[in-house]
C-alpha cells in the first residue's frame, strides 16, 4: 500500500510526486511513456517568477526571451523589448526530466511504460491497474492524483465532469535562419482567433506552432509554406506534433481519495494556452491539503475539497480575465488586428503592457486594453 499514486511523469506531476516524499510519504508515479519528457509538445516558455519562486531546476534552460515582434495580417510589424527578463526559453523534454530525477532524489518511485487502464476507490484506498508490456498490474494507494494531461477518461467516469472548450496546439521543429527573437503572427488566415508562434532554441533551431479551434495541421503547414517563413526555412522533417489544451476548467478537481492538478483540471492560462506554471502553483496547494488529510486520516471529498477552493480562488480572475479576452479577439477582423498593430507602433500600446504587463499573471493588462482600446476595435 503506497501514500500516494501520481498519474502523469509531466513536470507538473513530477513536482507533486516530489513535494508528497519531501513529506515524508511513500509516492509511486506511473506514466505511460518510456522516459519522462516523452511525446511533450510545447513552445518551451516558461516565467522566470516561476524558477525564482518555486526554485525550479535551470539545466534546461537555452535562451531568454528578450525581444517580441508581433506580425498582423498586412505584414507590418512591431517589437517590444520588455524592461526585465520576462521568460526562460527551456528544451521542455530536458525540463521534464529534471523535475522527474529531482522527485527521484526526493524519494519518489517511477514506473515508466506503464498504461493507466482503471482506477478504482473503495472505503479503505485506491487501485490504480496498469499495463506494463505483457504485464497487468495493480497498485494500491490512500490517494491517488492525476496529472496526465487534458483528456483522460477516468475523470469523467470519477464523476468530476468533464471540459467542452479546448483547443488545438500544434507544433514543429525547424532549422531556420534569421530567428532573432520570439515572433509572434496573428490574423485570421494564420491562426483564427488565436495566434502563432516562432520561438528560436538555438543553433538556429526554432519551434514554430499555433492553436486553432480546427484544422491546426493545414494551417501550420501554409505558414511554413508563406514568403515569411518559406525562405528562411532550412530544414524541417515534415513531423507535426498536435495536443488539444484546454480553455476551461472541471467541474470538480476533488473527490474522494482523488486530486486532479494540470492541464488535466484546467489550470491554464487562457490567453496563451500555456499551463506550466499554473499547474505547479495548484501541484503545491494540492500537496498542502493532502498532506493535511494523511495528518487527520481522512481522504473524503468533504477534506479535498480544500483544493479545489483554493486553487480556483488563486485563478479565478485570470482565468475569467483571459476568456473575455478570447471573446473579443475572436470577433476581431484582420482589419482591426492590423489597426491594434498600427496604435503599438503609435506607441498606443506599449505604455499599458510596460504599466500592468506580467508573464504569467494577464489580468490587470486585459482590463487595461479592454477599456481603453480593444472593445473600440472589436467594435
Amino acid at each position: 500500500m503506497h501514500d500516494v499514486i501520481v498519474v502523469g511523469a509531466g513536470c507538473v506531476g513530477s513536482y507533486m510526486a516530489g513535494l508528497m516524499a519531501e513529506s515524508g510519504l511513500d509516492v509511486l508515479v506511473a506514466e505511460k511513456g518510456c522516459a519522462a519528457g516523452d511525446n511533450v509538445n510545447c513552445s518551451g516558455i516558461i516565467g522566470t517568477e516561476a524558477f525564482d519562486k518555486l526554485s525550479l531546476p535551470r539545466g534546461s534552460i537555452q535562451s531568454y526571451l528578450r525581444e517580441i515582434e508581433v506580425f498582423g495580417p498586412a505584414g507590418r510589424s512591431v517589437i517590444y523589448r520588455p524592461k526585465k527578463m520576462w521568460a526562460n526559453i527551456v528544451d521542455r523534454a530536458a525540463f521534464d526530466r529534471e523535475m522527474a530525477e529531482t522527485a527521484k532524489e526526493k524519494g519518489a518511485i517511477y514506473r515508466f511504460g506503464s498504461i493507466v487502464e482503471k482506477v478504482d476507490r473503495d472505503g479503505d484506498g485506491v487501485s490504480v491497474t496498469v499495463r506494463s508490456g505483457t504485464e497487468t498490474l495493480m497498485f494500491r494507494a490512500q490517494s491517488c492524483v492525476l496529472a496526465t494531461g487534458f483528456g483522460f477518461k477516468f475523470i469523467k467516469e470519477a464523476g468530476l465532469g468533464e471540459i467542452k472548450n479546448y483547443i488545438q496546439g500544434v507544433q514543429l521543429v525547424a532549422k531556420m535562419e534569421d530567428v532573432d527573437r520570439v515572433e509572434i503572427y496573428l490574423g485570421n488566415n494564420v491562426a483564427p482567433g488565436s495566434f502563432a508562434w516562432v520561438v528560436p532554441c538555438g543553433e538556429g533551431w526554432c519551434k514554430v506552432g499555433l492553436l486553432a479551434a480546427k484544422r491546426g495541421g493545414d494551417l501550420i503547414r501554409r505558414l511554413v509554406e508563406s514568403p515569411s517563413m518559406n525562405g528562411r526555412m532550412k530544414f524541417w522533417d515534415g513531423e507535426i506534433r498536435a495536443s488539444l489544451i484546454p480553455l476551461e476548467s472541471l467541474p470538480k478537481t476533488a473527490g474522494d481519495r482523488l486530486l486532479v492538478v494540470g492541464e488535466a483540471a484546467g489550470q491554464v492560462k487562457i490567453t496563451t494556452a500555456g499551463g506550466i506554471y499554473y499547474g505547479l502553483l495548484c501541484a503545491k496547494i494540492a500537496a498542502g491539503v493532502l498532506e493535511k488529510a494523511f495528518r487527520v486520516g481522512d481522504f473524503s471529498e468533504g477534506t479535498l475539497r480544500e483544493y479545489d477552493a483554493k486553487w480556483r480562488m488563486l485563478l479565478e480572475l485570470e482565468l475569467r480575465s483571459g476568456k473575455a479576452l478570447r471573446k473579443i479577439f475572436s470577433k476581431m477582423s484582420d482589419r482591426h488586428i492590423d489597426s491594434m498593430i498600427h496604435l503599438a507602433r503609435a506607441d498606443g500600446i506599449v505604455p499599458l503592457v510596460n504599466r500592468y504587463f506580467r508573464f504569467d499573471w494577464h489580468a490587470p493588462l486585459i482590463s487595461a486594453l479592454m477599456n481603453n482600446q480593444l472593445k473600440s476595435l472589436a467594435g
